[in-house]
């Protein structure tokens, strides 16, 4: 290896180059054939900040809403939108926009607080307008500094239909244009859904419409429940994994570069390429090279003449930055064939055929092939197919020793053939005539989907295999140099040996240990989950089976490599498709589903082999990659274990075996790990000492705490768990921290704040003289508080949101909100001049997309008519609303006229809402003559509102309703089927841990038990099985409810431990830990002193939130009061033909308050822009000089007077688009004062 360096030490790069022998040609050839490796360190020529700086990103996800979009919308486009914003908030350099269209486009305001909310209930609808869409993404290009704010600009265009309504040549021509004059690279992505989309226009986009040439994706319903949803978020892995890149041209005296053009191999005697930087600074690049036949004489392998190789870098769209040459002499040498040099050549293969099957997509997409190019094509195609085979069977194995070796050339081959097999396929439908618009988009996707395939696990997965390449060579060697007791092994008789026997090989463990050929370990199956979270939290892995049919490593592996061959990798391990169908390898002894493998400790000797491949058996059980092992991947054994335990109920002998030994094995794992054991105790610990080390953030998963508390010897954990009351306190801790995980999960189906604020008042809250208050025999005969009473286990059987639940009640429910319920004053807003404001009637079927119809709301107008122009649902004075649905509108949702950049006041159920005081419209419109009256005198006085004010009765906590009781039996069923942990899990693992707990006194110590087990082959002895079944006994009989576990609990000898009656303790426990379900929120509480121990301070915490149920009540009614006031003076403004009502309306605070900078103002004005401004507002001409000018002339007594009415008597001149639209529609008047 030969280094070099520019001779300017300023400006410098390192070179460190390979040149290999032959590749790919006998050693006879003339044409010589080298591997070149070129490692370029660019340190000393480009900053370090300029290196691993990630350029800033804005992104458009632009997604097709119509209705033919169907489920897959909420199934699979808003989950990935979730992710993505998720994911966005967490990248500074990243800025994601939402765009969602149908037959019109929106902007998505979207904010780190609200985003799950307003994605969430999104529901497909509606035509297809790209038209709508192209105009919001040119409108929002517009409204931002792109050039001053971010390094490029993508945008992702979904779809699964046709647009008919524009010419296509016209379609984006205006933003084209824009995305021009950005002066930022900008790179437009396609993907298309189902067969039915426009193939020629999402092609034409990605290349015509950006800066740089985008990618392609397609995806049908056939190819899965994620596929749609993994498009999207490939994305946005490819857009946030960017970093610098630098563009490298390469010579090498007297040899040429393989390369391939046109999908043709040829030979360059310069090769360029554009490479990202790594984080260090350093960028690697491979190359075939090839003896030119005059240099062949000269240069040979064995000489010890050297090669000039001659390195050009320049980074690339750095300003200020200039390229730097480099100038090194290399010395060719031999090397053996090896995973680095053959993985190249994959490499190598997989360039050829990204180029081929770019040449067979251009081809086929513009009708230009041909049966000769078919042909030729489908030969190249077989020539590849020859070479990967040429690595299958004996060679995979002669080349390259190690499974982890093997593992990873066979990814590079499965990767190349299915590609293969693809293009073959296409190549095929070609032949039998044209691609159909499907084939067309599954060829694009091959062709230019390239750049989503590393996404951001591959990348991660890729850095950690390098980092322990090293390590696993090692761990091999340290195999090979183990020694075993054999007649140690020997001495163990058969019957103790049976317990551990291989079901697929038949062996024991001692005859496993003891076949020097192949020696093996022995173990036991599980089906996991594994979601791309898992890479780099391991405790995401979900745990779905746990087996106990002994299983051999190298029978399990054989038996999975099987099932990869025959049905593919999702098939047999689920890959990281969480949620989609389990996969499986094989199965146990009761035909239990097997996707995964764990070893067992059984006896020291078994445990050494063991213990040398631990790493990459933790490796591959959480990335499914060998070489994929983190050291934190070990909480995967705690969570198994704590999974094992909590699945108990009536444990039988053969899983009490299987837990003591995995116990064994993760008691040893602890000690031969340096400074486990002191991890694990401190976070038993903190767990125990306050409630912010309980959250997800610290400990991320409660069953793999449970582990913790299993494996760390009583000893150590007396240290700060004295008594049996503090242990009592631990489990509550557990349960109660369980509730608030679990409350997120369980109100993921509800409709919004709406349904949380009504569970949280109908646990807390009640209405004295209205709601009955249960007798304490009554509370214990209630299904929530019967210990007889059974928790449900079928998802089916409970209502999946609390409306839902209230509904199957005969509870009163409010119709479901209208996604434009924030654009109600723009979208639904009419007028009639002697009607005023009216709202569509919502009764009948309205599709504001169709033709700009409205609904006939004659009735509504008489109705208004009747109650003297008041809007349908406002009651008259001290009356309750009629309609849940206006105080909805007018509520937290639509904000009303507030601040858009305030907090939305909490909704309110509505049993708790009450209709603001008004007085009557003479009353009002004389009040704004004297307001006016007083403005031209200057003295506009004190406006006091009318407040009102909310007497409540003194809050009794232990006043138990039958409300209360039902909402949380609907919570405790709930949680019972999508816990995690579920209550009966926790009710087993104390039952389990007493048991532990109690054998280690006994017994003197942890380390005497596991002598007992090693000592009988890894078999518990039949007292310890007797023993666990006994404890069992109790938690058998009960049923997996709060009311079963606190009595478990209460068992103990530490006493009762509660502060508060047991039901108080669980409703103050569901509700904080509703309340606070959100991480960030329950950690404030915390800091505020406002989080506290349910089981202490019980009643204090439901009286706390009873009062936070009261403030938000009076905040509410406030905000609506507010805006009736304001709905009704627009109206006024509009209808009245009194200058100094209109004046008093503009300028009072119960009006709009003298500003124009208001939404109520914005939708005033927009009154004058419509076609009948100038017909039907009564002395329009003269209320529109003063919204303008801001100066009103009235007539005050006779005498003319000046009136400051908006903004101090500032003029105000309206945007270009207003000011037309305003003098369209009020032509004459502007004609006739100011001219044509």
């Amino acid at each position: 290896m030969e280094k070099g360096s520019a001779e300017d030490d300023r400006k410098t790069v390192e070179v460190d180059a390979q040149l290999l022998r032959s590749v790919d040609a006998p050693q006879a050839d003339a044409a010589r054939l080298g591997h070149l490796v070129v490692n370029i360190n660019c340190a000393q020529a480009i900053p370090q900040n300029v290196a691993t700086k990630k350029p800033n990103v804005l992104l458009l996800l632009v997604c097709d809403q119509s209705g033919s979009m169907g489920t897959n919308f909420a199934n699979q486009v808003v989950p990935a939108l979730l992710y993505v914003m998720h994911q966005s908030y967490k990248l500074p350099n990243v800025t994601a926009e939402v765009i969602l269209y149908h037959s019109s486009a929106r902007r998505l305001e979207l904010t780190p607080s609200n985003y799950t909310e307003i994605l969430r209930p999104l529901r497909a609808g509606g035509g297809t307008s790209f038209q709508a869409a192209f105009k919001v993404i040119q409108s929002i290009l517009e409204s931002r500094d792109i050039r001053g704010s971010f390094d490029e600009v993508a945008i992702g265009i979904l779809t699964d239909g046709q647009d008919s309504t524009w010419n296509q040549g016209s379609k984006y021509t205006d933003l084209k244009e824009k995305i021009r004059k950005l002066g930022v690279p900008v790179t437009v992505h396609s993907i298309a859904f189902t067969k039915n989309h426009d193939f020629n226009l999402l092609d034409t986009l990605r290349k015509d419409l950006g800066t740089v040439e985008g990618g392609f994706q397609y995806a049908e319903p056939t190819d899965g429940p994620d596929a749609l949803q993994g498009k999207l978020e490939a994305v946005f892995d490819s857009v946030s994994t960017k970093s610098t890149n630098v563009a490298i041209t390469l010579t090498l005296d007297g040899y040429e570069f393989q390369d391939f053009k046109d999908g043709e191999p040829t030979k360059t005697s310069t090769l360029q390429r554009t490479l990202p930087l790594t984080p260090e600074n350093t960028v690697t690049l491979n190359a075939i090279v090839e003896q030119q036949a005059s240099a062949a004489s000269i240069y040979s392998y064995s000489t010890t003449e050297t090669v000039s190789l001659t390195v050009y870098v320049e980074p690339v769209g750095q300003e200020g930055l200039e390229g730097v040459t480099n100038t090194s002499e290399v010395q060719p040498k031999e090397m053996e064939p090896g995973l680095a040099t053959e993985r190249f050549k994959i490499e190598l293969l997989e360039r050829h055929l990204a180029a081929l099957t770019n040449v067979i997509a251009t081809a086929a997409t513009s009708g230009k092939s041909t049966v000769e190019l078919r042909k030729k094509w489908s030969d190249e195609l077989q020539s590849v197919v020859k070479k990967v085979e040429s690595y299958q069977g004996l060679q995979l194995l002669r080349l390259f020793k190690g499974k982890a070796a093997r593992s990873q050339m066979f990814d590079f081959i499965h990767r190349i053939t299915e590609k293969v097999n693809q293009l073959q396929k296409l190549l095929t439908d070609m032949a039998l005539g044209s691609l159909s618009t499907a084939q067309k988009a599954r060829l694009a996707e091959l062709s230019f989907g390239h750049q989503f395939q590393r996404a951001s696990r591959a990348r991660k997965l890729d850095e950690r295999a390098e980092r322990n390449a090293a390590e696993m060579a090692k761990i091999e060697e340290n195999i090979k140099a183990l020694t075993y007791d054999i007649e140690l092994l020997k001495s163990f008789s058969e019957e103790q040996t049976d317990n551990f026997r291989c079901i697929l090989s038949q062996y024991s463990w001692t005859e496993l240990l003891l076949d020097e050929a192949d020696r093996d370990i022995i173990g036991f199956g599980v089906a996991l989950g594994r979601p791309e979270a898992a890479v780099d939290d391991p405790t995401q892995v979900r745990v779905y089976d746990i087996s106990v049919t002994p299983v051999a490593k190298n029978s399990f592996e054989d038996a999975l490599k099987f099932t990869i061959d025959t049905s593919g990798h999702l098939k047999a391990h689920g890959g990281f498709a969480l949620g989609s169908e389990m996969g499986v390898a094989m199965r146990g002894s009761a035909r239990e589903p097997i996707n995964a493998w764990l070893p067992l400790f059984i006896n020291k000797e078994h445990w050494k082999l063991v213990y040398a491949q631990l790493k990459p058996i933790l490796g591959y059980l959480v990335t499914l990659d060998p070489l994929g092992y983190n050291s934190n991947q070990i909480d995967v054994f705690f969570l198994i274990l704590g999974s094992m335990v909590a699945r108990l109920t009536d444990p039988g002998e053969r899983e009490l075996t299987f837990i003591y030994q995995f116990l064994r094995t993760c008691i040893q794992a602890v000690r031969d790990t340096p400074h486990l054991q002191e991890r694990l105790v401190k976070a038993v610990r903190g767990f125990v000492e306050t409630p912010a080390n309980r959250f997800k953030d610290v400990t991320k998963n409660l069953l793999v705490l449970m582990g913790y508390l299993l494996v760390v010897p009583l000893d150590q954990l007396q240290s700060f768990l004295y008594t049996e009351a503090d242990w009592e306190l631990l489990w509550f801790s557990i349960l109660s921290e369980s509730v608030r995980r679990n409350s997120d999960n369980i109100f993921k189906f509800s409709r919004g704040p709406d349904d949380v604020d009504e569970f949280l008042a109908s646990v807390i809250s009640y209405t004295p003289g209205i709601s009955a208050v249960l007798s304490s025999q009554d509370q214990a005969a209630h299904a929530f508080w019967n210990k007889e009473t059974r928790a449900q286990e079928r998802a089916e059987a409970v209502p999946n949101s609390f409306s839902e639940f209230k509904s199957s009640k005969g509870a009163p429910q409010e119709e479901p909100s209208d996604q434009y319920d924030d654009q109600y004053y723009e979208d639904d807003q009419e007028y009639n001049q002697s009607a005023g404001f009216r709202r569509p009637d919502r009764s009948q079927p309205y599709n504001r997309r169709e033709r700009g119809q409205r609904p006939d709301s004659s009735s509504d107008r008489d109705h208004q008519q009747g109650q003297g122009g008041r809007r349908p649902g406002l009651s008259p004075r001290g009356q309750r609303p009629d309609s849940s649905r206006d105080r909805r509108r007018f509520g937290d949702r639509s904000g009303g006229f507030a601040d858009r950049g305030q907090p939305a006041a909490p909704s309110i159920p509505s049993r708790y809402i009450s209709a603001s005081s008004f007085v009557a419209i003479e009353s009002r419109d004389e009040n704004m003559k004297q307001h006016a009256t007083r403005l031209s005198y200057g003295d506009i006085g004190s406006e006091q509102g009318q407040q009102q004010e909310e007497e409540s009765s003194a809050y009794n906590a232990s006043s138990i309703t039958t409300d209360m009781m039902d909402s949380l039996l609907w919570f405790q069923n709930k949680m019972s089927i999508q816990g995690h942990p579920t209550i009966g899990a926790i009710m087993s693992l104390v039952a389990f841990s007493r048991c532990w707990n109690r054998m280690q006194r006994d017994a003197g110590s942890m380390s005497a038990l596991c002598e007992q087990l090693d000592a009988n082959g890894g078999v518990p002895p039949a007292s310890w099985i007797s023993t666990m079944k006994t404890a069992f006994d109790s938690r058998k009989n009960l049923n997996s409810t709060f009311v079963c576990l606190f009595d478990l609990l209460e068992q103990s000898d530490g006493g009762r431990v509660s502060k508060c009656s047991s039901l108080n303790a669980v409703r103050a426990m569901v509700a904080q830990g509703v309340c606070h379900r959100v991480n960030k929120d329950a950690r404030e509480a915390v800091t505020e002193g406002k989080y506290q121990d349910p089981l202490i301070d019980g009643d204090q915490i439901l009286r706390a939130l009873h009062q936070g149920i009261v403030a938000k009540q009076q905040a509410s009614n406030v905000k609506q009061a507010r805006n009736e006031e304001l709905k009704y003076a627009i109206n006024r403004c509009i209808t009245t033909d009194n200058m100094l009502i209109f004046v008093g309306y503009l300028h009072s605070k119960k009006g709009l308050n003298g500003s124009r900078n208001t939404k109520a103002f914005k939708q005033l004005y927009k009154r004058w822009q419509l076609k009948d401004a100038e017909t039907t507002i009564p002395l329009g001409w003269e209320k529109l000089k003063v919204l303008i000018t801001g100066k009103a002339e009235v007539d005050i007594d006779g005498v003319q007077v000046t009136l400051n009415a908006l903004d101090r008597g500032q003029p105000w001149i309206p945007g270009p688009k207003k000011t037309k639209s305003t003098y369209r529609n009020n032509q004459a008047r502007f004609t006739s004062h100011w001219g044509a």
